[in-house]
């Protein structure tokens, strides 16, 4: 019995994985695969990478939203500030996980 369950579950896991291929990429040409977010990013990455386009062309939209000033403001602070922020506040954490442990 329990190589015939094994075979009816692969073949249902199978089955599905299957199905959802098809209905994704095979039905209407992959219209949900091609205009996707995640394919987007994808190909926005690639275009980068490859270097097909320049960072301004292919971000633009956000380059946009950034110039903005209405939108949200933006601090640059150095590497050194960064990393000494994310330093203290693991020290934060540690000492006040082991501060828990006498409660």
């Amino acid at each position: 019995m329990g190589g015939l369950s094994r075979l009816l579950s692969f073949s249902a896991v199978s089955g599905i994985i299957g199905a959802s291929y098809y209905l994704y990429f095979v039905k209407s040409d992959g219209y949900y695969y091609n205009n996707s977010m995640l394919k987007q990013i994808n190909d926005k990455v690639k275009d980068v990478v490859d270097k097909k386009g320049n960072v301004e062309t292919v971000f633009q939209d956000r380059i946009e939203m950034l110039r903005d000033k209405t939108t949200r403001d933006i601090n640059i602070r150095s590497q050194n500030e960064m990393f000494k922020d994310l330093w203290n506040q693991q020290i934060r954490d540690t000492v006040s996980w082991i501060y828990s442990w006498g409660k």
